[in-house]
C-alpha cells in the first residue's frame, strides 16, 4: 500500500520530461488539504496521519 501511496504521490508532484507538470498540485501540503476536504471523515484520514505517513510512502516506493 506505501508503494502505490509513494507512486500516486511522486505523479501528483513530478513534471513529465517536458518540464509540464503532470497535476495541478504544488505540494505535498495541498495534497493533504485536497484530501481533507473531501474525505477528512473517513477512518485514517487526518492531518497528522496522512504527514506521517506520506514520507514513509515514499521512502518505500523511492519517489522524491
Amino acid at each position: 500500500m506505501l508503494n502505490i501511496i509513494g507512486g500516486l504521490l511522486g505523479l501528483l508532484l513530478d513534471k513529465a520530461p517536458s518540464g509540464k507538470k503532470y497535476s495541478v498540485f504544488e505540494s505535498q501540503e495541498a495534497v493533504v488539504s485536497a484530501l481533507l476536504a473531501h474525505h477528512e471523515s473517513k477512518p485514517g484520514m487526518s492531518k497528522s496521519n496522512l504527514e506521517h505517513k506520506f514520507p514513509e510512502a515514499k521512502r518505500s516506493s523511492g519517489a522524491g
